[in-house]
């Protein structure tokens, strides 16, 4: 089988032009979030001996972030494996990683992500991937890595929207709003409709308070949204929400989750947990919206106790405990229990020293026992950002523990705490007042 190499000049192990051809539009639509990323599986299914066309149908399942996208993305492991003799260090590197990530050894697959775009800068679905594996490890916890990481890969990629969209989140992962809001800018001017750069600059605005600016930029940006790969949709639009929800306008707020974040695609674990984190907010705020939680539990509530990452786990037994399963929700509690249990790195670095915490903590919080939720998150507050997610998205768990203290009667904690949540916040919006009369 020939080597080729490809339009960024890397070289690949393929049986056709047509396979080179799957694998060059799978890192444009990757990095583009495209729903074309998914054609990538009927691919493999044409390109069976190819061994990168098989492992990138193997990250597109994995992207699920569900026990079913990793067992089905086995058997493109196994294809892989079988006609990787012949191929490059890089793409064995690459299949191995991602092996590790199908196993659930996040940080060996890190590890090894890391290690083949040393050699290798041109290649964005490896730091693509190692974009996600921060997540799954804590973004904001791993961030200092995750810009050192883009930070070499700088100098080959420096004109490429997709990179600088990655850049430009690393940089706001750090604080370094700045260099965040310019590396965004840099890629749209290159890609107007690029969203990890909206994405991005979402961030930086709701971390430090510019919500009308943040509205604006939303709403300018929301129409790209929909040609868009589903699970950014959601995702942005959930961050869109959240700008909503910090003017308090709760019917701009409602209309974004029943049209933009949830029911679109219900059985998308992302959008699920989009759905999730903004009902548990509206929650904090008074405004329940019992109906949508009824619907989200149902596609939601099966996947408690699968155990990939905390992150999702938590809010998965949050939802089981809020709509009144209790007993599935201290299924799941003893389910993370379990995982910790095991002999890995990832129960020995995640799972034991703060996993299993906040796993229970969110069944406390679910529960409305907010005395035992703020017991079991005391000891590991400082570490939240390990159970998985980004700044943005472990808020919501800071903003939980700061109600859990003032429903517990300990508002003096509660109002230290709060100043605690969003540093870079310059001035107080309708709903930091909101919730810091709960102190009163």
């Amino acid at each position: 089988m020939p080597e080729f190499v490809t339009q960024r000049g890397l070289i690949v192990w393929a049986e056709s032009p047509e396979a080179v051809s799957a694998i060059e539009q799978f890192e444009v639509n990757l990095l583009g979030l495209t729903p074309r990323a998914a054609d990538i599986l009927t691919q493999a299914n044409e390109f069976t001996e190819t061994p990168l066309v098989q492992a990138y149908a193997a990250l597109a399942m994995l992207y699920s972030q569900s026990q079913n996208g990793h067992a089905g993305a086995e058997g493109y492991l196994r294809a892989a494996r079988r006609c990787l003799p012949g191929a490059s260090k890089r793409e064995a590197l690459f299949v191995e990683a991602i092996e590790h990530f199908q196993r659930n050894a996040f940080h060996e697959a890190l590890d090894r992500l890391e290690r083949l775009t040393v050699d290798e800068p041109r290649d964005l679905v490896a730091a693509k991937a190692c974009e996600f594996l921060y997540y799954t490890c804590g973004q904001h916890f791993n961030g200092e890595r995750f810009l050192w990481h883009m930070m070499r890969l700088r100098a080959a990629n420096g004109a490429h929207a997709g990179f600088l969209s990655m850049l430009s989140f690393a940089y706001e992962l750090t604080g370094r709003y700045g260099q965040a809001r310019a590396a965004a800018e840099q890629s749209l001017a290159l890609e107007p409709g690029q969203p990890w750069s909206h994405h991005t600059l979402a961030h930086l605005l709701i971390r430090t308070g510019q919500v009308e600016e943040g509205v604006r930029e939303m709403e300018r940006f929301a129409p790209y949204w929909s040609a868009c790969d589903r699970g950014i949709h959601a995702h942005n639009a959930w961050h869109r929400s959240l700008f909503y929800l910090e003017k308090t306008d709760w019917a701009q707020t409602n209309r974004v989750l029943r049209e933009d974040i949830w029911e679109l695609s219900p059985e998308l674990v992302g959008e699920q947990i989009d759905a999730i984190a903004l009902l548990w907010r509206m929650d904090m705020a008074g405004q329940a919206q019992d109906d949508v939680w009824v619907d989200v539990l149902a596609k939601a509530g099966p996947h408690a106790g699968e155990c990939l990452i905390p992150f999702l786990d938590g809010q998965f037994t949050y939802a089981l405990a809020r709509c009144g399963q209790t007993d599935a929700a201290d299924e799941a509690v003893a389910r993370a229990r379990e995982r910790a249990a095991r002999k890995d790195r990832e129960a020995r670095e995640i799972w034991q020293p703060v996993g299993v915490n906040f796993v229970a903590a969110c069944a406390a919080w679910g529960q409305g026992d907010a005395a035992r939720a703020a017991a079991l998150i005391d000891p590991i507050v400082e570490r939240l950002p390990m159970v998985g997610g980004s700044d943005a998205q472990d808020d919501l768990f800071r903003l939980a523990y700061f109600n859990a203290l003032a429903e517990s009667g300990r508002k003096a904690d509660a109002r230290r705490y709060y100043d605690l949540i969003a540093p870079a916040k310059t001035q107080r919006t309708p709903l930091d007042e909101l919730m810091l009369a709960k102190c009163n």
